[in-house]
């Protein structure tokens, strides 16, 4: 195993809890399809449901651990190794399938991003890339959400806006949109049994991004 390259970045240690969580879940989605997870894999590989479902009990940790339980915050650290542990065997377990078939394109649309190699780094413009969304319910919490955003960089600025009529008519979005600096937001005052939809985009020195592809959540 030692002549394995590592060829994909999934050292996710460097993120904030928030965001930690946002990219496990945003990693599920790709693997759920992606053709190193299907059918048999080796015991030491988590398939998406399995990562979605950490994903989440990371999350309530989380919401508990801010409270001062210091119980909860040792399980907290303790459940973020584990799926940090678990990204990087999947990331093994994707490279050795595509050095073993030789193709490289196993390596496309796993989730992780191919590891950089040595020269200047291309120069992104926060402008030029979208936020990715995510909405859950607050527990029990009626009419009560979180959005989660997965940003491009610390500290970027996002704008929210939502609506409960059809998202596909731009007069529907009513309302300035809401800037924040946090990956967390939280949200109460939605009509239970009600439809939302959630978009967002960067702000910058005066200027905004584009719109995200929006996403939707039925209020409880």
């Amino acid at each position: 195993m030692s002549d394995i390259p590592i060829l994909l970045q999934s050292d996710l240690s460097g993120l904030s809890l928030n965001d930690f969580v946002v990219e496990t879940r945003r990693v599920a989605e790709k693997q759920e399809t992606h053709i190193a997870f299907q059918d048999d894999v080796p015991e030491y590989v988590t398939k998406a449901p399995q990562m979605m479902a950490n994903a989440e009990g990371l999350s309530t940790l989380g919401d508990a651990a801010a409270t001062g339980d210091r119980g909860k915050k040792a399980e907290q650290d303790t459940l973020r190794a584990k799926i940090q542990r678990a990204h990087s065997y999947n990331a093994f377990h994707i490279t050795a399938l595509s050095l073993h078939r030789n193709d490289p394109g196993i390596l496309e649309n796993s989730g992780y991003p191919m590891k950089e190699k040595g020269g200047p780094k291309p120069v992104v413009k926060l402008l030029d890339l979208v936020p990715e969304v995510f909405a859950k319910h607050l527990v029990e919490v009626s009419g009560g959400i979180i959005i989660m955003v997965k940003r491009a960089k610390d500290k970027a600025t996002v704008q929210l806006q939502w609506t409960d009529q059809d998202p596909n008519v731009e007069a529907s979005w009513s309302g300035e949109p809401t800037m924040y600096n946090k990956s967390r937001i939280e949200m109460r005052g939605f009509v239970p049994a009600s439809t939302i939809y959630i978009r967002a985009r960067y702000h910058e020195d005066g200027a905004s991004g584009r719109w995200s592809s929006y996403v939707s959540i039925i209020i409880l």
